[in-house]
């Protein structure tokens, strides 16, 4: 298990741009989706991120639909012969030339290395294929005078509701692929006699309302496919937060909010799980119990903000040699600590004990109110679980508790070692545990059952949503 010390409690505070955050607040997903995106226009960061998710998906939809509108040319193209008889061989000419050309861009966006691949790149060249086509069968009706020019020109309008509507082309582009062609037709289409000009104006109406209603749709297209990415980025947002929220409330149900060590539950959970795994293995297991010698007259010395910088240390120099013997430490409350010693044998759990006081000795953090020493030093208890089913974890920790106080009755800053453990023991700690069971459980903070609790609440947010 992580041993890494927290030291919360002396960051320092972060300076908060209020004027950053607000913006950032504003061209943020969820604001976005609240104010509405009407224009088709995301903040210049959600545009890239929706651009970069987008990129492979239109570039294959595009190519993919543009060769097929090529296709649809040269079948389209059939027709030309009958429609323009003056002028065939000068059309065809024209359409070559607009296929070489379309050719050469599709295969040119198709190929183009990774990174030099732009959204815009598939979008312009479609836009541009679909308003060429549209002007050339434009220009076909000013250069032919036969009626067969004028019924095909209503053609002109095909490219660009093909892009809008197969290819779902961005709407901006659309819109001024649109303009383009209508105004273009609209301007230059007159007929030659009055049934022509008849039949143009009533093509020139027909094609207003085409390229409304494929606007409206490529519109609705664009609109939904934005607003369903931002639904799904909210919501993806959501889920990471209550994860991460679940994560830190389950941190906080398990470590000391001070020293970031396990707390008190934690510690009975893990002693449980060490004792049934050396049940299993007949493997030696150790408790250590720790307790700073004189904290209370550390505290009233130097106050209790040196008193928690005190612990904070001491947690740090526990989880290293909690790291270095392979073993579990804990907060256990107040300046009590533990340490799980896992496949210790009896003497390698007491020189394991030995270099705890040692290392925090080392340490020399001053304590004048000390006898024992004008340093800090600590007292420990060692434990060691018995096979044979004399033994219980209420009664190792008992064990190891009265060793403890044995270590400062005999002076302070050494270990001692419990005795074996005796069916009379088990029995006894099991009769305390009954009989202080209330207190037992009063001992987990507050702050501890409200983790567990919202917790629980986060992980039914998480199942009932997700």
């Amino acid at each position: 298990m992580n041993q890494t010390v927290r030291l919360h409690r002396d960051d320092t505070p972060r300076r908060d741009d209020t004027g950053s955050a607000r913006l950032a607040a504003s061209d943020s997903a969820e604001a976005v989706l609240a104010r509405g995106h009407w224009s088709l226009r995301f903040p210049k960061a959600l545009a890239a991120e929706f651009d970069a998710e987008n990129l492979e998906p239109r570039r294959r939809l595009l190519v993919s639909c543009a060769a097929l509108g090529c296709l649809g040319v040269l079948i389209g193209s059939g027709s030309v012969d009958e429609a323009t008889p003056e002028i065939a061989s000068f059309v065809w000419l024209l359409v070559w030339i607009w296929m070489a050309v379309a050719v050469a861009c599709l295969l040119g966006t198709w190929f183009s290395p990774a990174h030099r691949r732009r959204n815009w790149h598939a979008e312009a060249t479609t836009a541009l294929l679909a308003t060429a086509m549209s002007l050339l069968v434009t220009w076909m009706a000013t250069a032919s005078k036969p009626d067969t020019a004028i019924t095909h020109s209503a053609m002109a309008s095909v490219p660009v509701m093909y892009s809008c509507i197969a290819a779902r082309l961005r709407f901006h582009w659309s819109l001024g692929s649109a303009l383009i062609s209508f105004a273009a037709y609209a301007l230059f289409v007159r007929g030659s006699t009055p049934y022509q000009a008849q039949m143009v104006s009533s093509l020139t109406h027909l094609m207003a309302l085409s390229y409304a209603f494929a606007l409206l749709a490529n519109y609705a297209f664009e609109h939904r496919e934005r607003r369903n990415w931002l639904l799904r980025k909210v919501e993806g947002q959501q889920r990471q937060v209550l994860l991460q929220t679940s994560a830190q409330l389950h941190l906080l149900s398990i470590q000391d909010p001070l020293t970031g060590l396990n707390n008190r539950r934690q510690f009975n959970t893990n002693l449980r799980q060490a004792i049934e795994q050396a049940t299993r293995g007949q493997l030696h297991l150790g408790l250590l119990t720790v307790d700073v010698d004189h904290f209370k007259h550390y505290n009233d010395t130097y106050g209790h903000a040196a008193g928690d910088a005190c612990l904070i240390d001491i947690a740090r120099i526990l989880a290293m040699q909690a790291q270095i013997h392979g073993g579990q430490a804990a907060r256990l409350g107040g300046e009590e600590f533990a340490l799980i010693l896992p496949g210790h044998t009896p003497e390698m759990a007491r020189l394991a004990g030995q270099a705890v006081c040692a290392a925090i000795a080392a340490v020399r953090l001053p304590h004048s109110a000390s006898d024992v020493a004008d340093h800090v030093t600590v007292s420990a208890g060692l434990a060691l679980w018995a096979h044979g089913g004399h033994d219980s974890a209420l009664a190792l920790q008992a064990r190891a508790d009265r060793a403890l106080y044995k270590a400062k009755a005999l002076g302070r800053n050494r270990v001692e070692v419990a005795p074996e453990a005796t069916a009379d023991d088990t029995r006894a700690a099991e009769e305390a545990s009954t009989r202080w069971l209330p207190d037992d459980i009063d001992q987990a903070s507050e702050a501890e059952l409200e983790a567990q609790q919202d917790e629980a609440r986060c992980q039914q947010v998480l199942e009932s949503q997700f």
